[in-house]
Order: structure tokens, then sequence, then C-alpha cells
């Protein structure tokens, strides 16, 4: 569970794994990227659990005796070695494997929301297996916090699961931003208020006065360029930031100006 499992020859290998009665092997939200041969090889009379993995780019090459690389072939998401077994696959993503998702599926095998896709890590090429905030493994996975599945609760880093609607597929769970419009509109009403009496103030202080200095001009002019654009944006936060910064130069022009302006 919650494992980076690349550069191996067969990612995981599961070939003559005991078998004492009623074993059964879980494989849960793990990302299985760039392996030589199969992401996972399996071959044994037993039971398995595969859920929640990311089966990435196995199987593209492999480097031969004379040491240059090379297509691979029959190399596969994962490989049943043989029709033994029982298998139960839920909601893994399968991308880039050289000759495809399964190999030799057995009989006795249940696929259950399995999921075909580019999962869009952050930057693969450079080991970063974060799930971009458009992939298909967002909230795609099972709940994996039963013991049947393998009591995953957390992904590879600690972050508790989930973080969103639903399991993510692989062994990172995306860390959801803890605002929303909602929860910010208190703060963005209070500094909209705030802007709004204090420019009020000043505009009403200075009537009449052609000549406020270049300093005091050069302080409207970008107060008044902070509030347009917090008119604008539709993302609270960045608004009510834009707000705060208006009010804080225009308590330094109530100063240089003498207004005795408050908010």
């Amino acid at each position: 569970m919650n494992n980076i499992i690349r550069g191996n020859q067969d990612g995981l290998s599961l070939e003559s794994v005991p078998e004492p009665l009623g074993a059964t092997y879980i494989v849960s939200n793990n990302t299985i990227a760039y392996n030589h041969y199969d992401g996972i090889y399996v071959y044994g009379d037993a039971s398995f659990t595969f859920c929640n993995n990311i089966l990435y780019n196995n199987g593209s090459f492999i480097v031969p005796a004379n040491g240059k690389l090379g297509p691979s072939s029959d190399y596969y998401g994962i490989d049943f070695g043989s029709d033994q077994g029982t298998f139960y696959l839920s909601h893994n993503c399968y991308f880039g494997n050289y000759d495809g998702a399964y190999g030799m599926l057995p009989a006795d095998i249940t696929l259950i929301g399995e999921l075909y896709a580019n999962p869009l890590f952050v930057a693969p090429w450079d080991d970063n297996y974060l799930l971009g905030t458009q992939s298909p493994c967002l909230d795609a996975g099972i709940p994996t916090s039963a013991p049947t599945f393998g009591s995953v609760i957390s992904d590879i880093r600690g972050v508790s699961r989930p973080q969103g609607n639903a399991y993510d597929i692989g062994c990172y769970e995306m860390v959801q931003s803890s605002w929303s419009p909602i929860s910010t509109k208190p703060l963005l009403t209070h500094n909209l208020t705030m802007a709004t009496q204090l420019w009020t103030c000043v505009q009403d202080a200075i009537e009449g006065n052609d000549d406020l200095g270049p300093e005091a001009e050069e302080l409207m002019d970008v107060i008044q360029d902070h509030m347009a654009q917090a008119e604008t944006i539709s993302n609270p936060v960045y608004a009510s930031g834009k707000l705060r910064k208006a009010i804080s130069l225009m308590e330094q022009l109530n100063e240089i100006l003498e207004c005795g302006c408050t908010a």
C-alpha cells in the first residue's frame, strides 16, 4: 500500500507466492511506473486484490545484453502468468504500458471501474507523481480503509484519505484547499466595508484641493488600481488581499493629508 514502484524489472513480482489456505494478497493505492517488464507480474493459485493502483508506462524499454535501449514485448500493466488464482481488480488506472493493460486474463477475475486514461502526473519525467489538477484519478478510487482492501487511511506522505469526495487513485492524495467562496465571504465583506468607508472619507476631505503633491497623487493612483482589481476578480481570497493593500495605502494617504479618517 502507498508505494512508488519504479525502475525495477517487474514492478511487483508475485510469482510462486506462498499459498496458505485462504490467503489473499492485497495491492492498493500504489503508483507503479517505468518498470522494464510488467507493472505487476502475478502467478499463483491464491486470491489477489488490486485496487486504486496506477500502472504507468511499464515495459516501454528494456536493456538487452548489448546495453542498447530497445522496446520490449509481452509486457503489460498487469500480466497474469497463468489461468490460476482468483482476482479482484477495482478502479486501477492504466496508461502507456507497452502491450496494454492486461496480459492473458484468467477465468476467475472481477473487473470493476477500471480506468484507461493518462493520470496526468505533475512531472513524471522528473519522478514527480503527484496528480495534476485535471487528473482523471482525482476522486476516482474506492475506499480502501477496510482490511480487505489494505486498511489504507492516508497517502504515502501521511495525508489523510479522502481529501475530496472519494479516494484518489495512486499513492498520492491531492490536498484540498481549505478556503471556499462561502468561507471567505465574511472577510471579503469586512475588507470591502473598511475600504469603502476610508475611501469615501478621504475623497470628502480632499474635495476642492487641487495640489495634493506627487506622493499623495501616486498613492491615489495605486489605491484605485487595487480597488479596481478587487472588483473584477472572482477569487474572494485574491480580492480580499487587494482590498487590504488598498486599505493600507489609504491609511498612509490619510496621514500624509491629515484627513482624520478612520474605518
